[in-house]
């Protein structure tokens, strides 16, 4: 199993405990869950080749992976622009102005719209290739390395965001804690990560083709949370949601989710027909958006005042 990696096995990063069955196992990725908490995870856990992230996962990854972005340059120019807008005008309803730190940051498209909208501006991220146009070309402040390395000061930040990253972490818990450290009292986090196996799509994958394989294997993604899970994996690291909601991400994403309900034969006549195929996705919006079945979970959490 998992020739030519370092593999090691660990307990629940959730509730500590060692009590798993085998959720997934290709031979070369081996998902469990735990049966106490529920958690998702990659175990023995694959060791996250650095490199990766710190510069082939941004150059190279996307162009190879993404069906969207043939070079990076695309994938930039692709950016869900409208959904950081509403994202912006979310956390100016509860924190108008003040400092953000988007933790793995990327290219820093999400905080150069934080900057326009207002706000004093800091990222994190392990590639530099990223950081680099972050700060060259968007001007963004970007430390490059992991988020306890930047040893911010307490109490520093109004506004932490961290978008797809804890799946990605061999420690989501300890990243959190260091979160509720560098966030002010009265500060809020934001997080998002994929709704894996609770989405639509997820769900109609295991009936239908009784499949659970992951979209992304270990080492790019170790944890697949839900999201009872990861309010949970909040919850113990001191921080109290409130506001959580699920949803889609993108215009392809419905479609492909229409696609996996009513099947290829179906999907290839809706794309011959426009407007049948805008209203099918209208419909599955309302009800992807009404039963918590999108493909993203988005969580918003303020410090438990009662932990310190």
């Amino acid at each position: 199993m998992h020739a030519g990696r370092v593999t090691h096995y660990i307990k629940c990063n959730l509730c500590g405990q060692d009590n798993t069955e085998v959720f997934f196992d290709s031979g070369d990725a081996r998902i469990v869950r735990c049966k106490t908490c529920g958690l998702i995870y990659n175990n023995p856990q694959v060791q996250a080749e650095e490199e990766i992230y710190r510069a082939d996962y941004y150059k190279d990854y996307y162009a190879v992976n993404d069906p969207l972005a043939e070079k990076p340059a695309d994938y930039i120019q692709g950016h869900d622009y409208k959904k950081d807008g509403e994202i912006i005008s979310q956390l100016k309803k509860k924190k108008p102005e003040g400092r953000v730190l988007e933790v793995g940051c990327c290219f820093g498209l999400f905080l150069k719209s934080a900057a326009q909208a207002g706000y004093e501006t800091k990222g994190v991220d392990v590639s530099r290739y990223a950081a680099s146009y972050a700060r060259d070309v968007l001007g963004i402040d970007v430390f490059i390395g992991e988020l306890r390395q930047a040893a911010f000061p307490d109490k520093h930040f109004d506004i932490i965001y961290m978008s797809h990253l804890l799946e990605h972490l061999k420690d989501p818990l300890v990243e959190l804690q260091e979160a509720r450290r560098i966030l002010k009292q009265d500060g809020i986090l934001l997080i998002e990560a994929p709704n894996e196996y609770r989405s639509l799509s997820g769900v109609i994958r295991g009936m239908r083709f009784k499949e659970r394989k992951p979209i992304l294997f270990p080492p790019l993604h170790l944890y697949y949370f839900s999201a009872r899970t990861l309010r949970s994996m909040l919850q113990k690291a001191g921080f109290r949601t409130i506001n959580r909601r699920i949803t889609y991400s993108s215009v392809p994403d419905i479609a492909a989710s229409a696609q996996d309900i009513l099947g290829s034969q179906a999907g290839a006549f809706l794309k011959r027909h426009s407007r049948m195929e805008r209203m099918a996705s209208f419909l599955i919006k309302k009800f992807i958006t009404a039963f918590d079945l999108g493909i993203i979970i988005r969580i918003y959490a303020v410090k438990d005042g009662g932990k310190g």
